[in-house]
């Protein structure tokens, strides 16, 4: 949040999205090989952004009927396991935070589901804390109330921002866009900012 230099992030964005596009246009290439009708030219025709991700792969699928959401694309083609599955290439999170800083913007853990309940925070959060983590996303539409206690309890006990989000990405998947949060939540974020 509160990216200040944005052709800084933007240049590192960038760099990122061209090494994945290469594994998107493996994905392709995979998905074809294996009998879907589907290429390059295929996708770009659906396309949102000007560089190919796995995110347009997977809308052009289910526009064609292969899959009715995007996890049955991933359960079915394109996820771990499958002949299609390309590995994302993933930036080190030490480099991430540390550019997001340099940028002038506030570090946030998201998707905290994604982090097992047997995470070592103890270890991880003072760790990442050294390269500029600032908070972690507590509350989402995915979480229960338990977990969302959980993750608020590591923010309190590691003296993180807390944020909200619903890891919306689209409308196939059944998560609306918003949520709704308490006026302190709020205010406490923006205090951040």
């Amino acid at each position: 949040y509160g990216i200040k230099n944005f052709e800084m992030m933007e240049s590192f964005v960038d760099g990122f999205k061209a090494i994945n596009q290469s594994g998107a246009v493996r994905t392709i290439e995979l998905l074809r090989h294996d009998g879907i009708d589907i290429s390059i030219k295929q996708v770009t025709e659906v396309m949102t952004s000007s560089i190919i991700t796995k995110r347009d792969i997977v809308q052009y699928m289910v526009r064609k009927g292969y899959a009715t959401t995007t996890y049955e694309v991933y359960q079915n083609f394109i996820g771990i396991g499958n002949k299609a599955y390309v590995p994302v290439h993933k930036i080190p999170f030490e480099e991430v935070l540390t550019t997001i800083g340099e940028c002038g913007g506030i570090s946030i853990i998201a998707h905290p589901h994604s982090l097992l309940k047997d995470t070592d925070f103890d270890i991880l959060i003072p760790y990442m804390k050294r390269y500029g983590l600032i908070g972690k996303e507590t509350q989402t539409a995915r979480d229960s109330l338990e977990e969302r206690l959980f993750f608020s309890e590591i923010a309190k006990k590691f003296k993180l921002c807390e944020t909200a989000g619903t890891d919306f990405h689209n409308i196939t998947d059944g998560i609306m866009p918003g949520i709704e949060v308490e006026e302190d939540f709020l205010n406490e974020f923006h205090s951040y900012m």
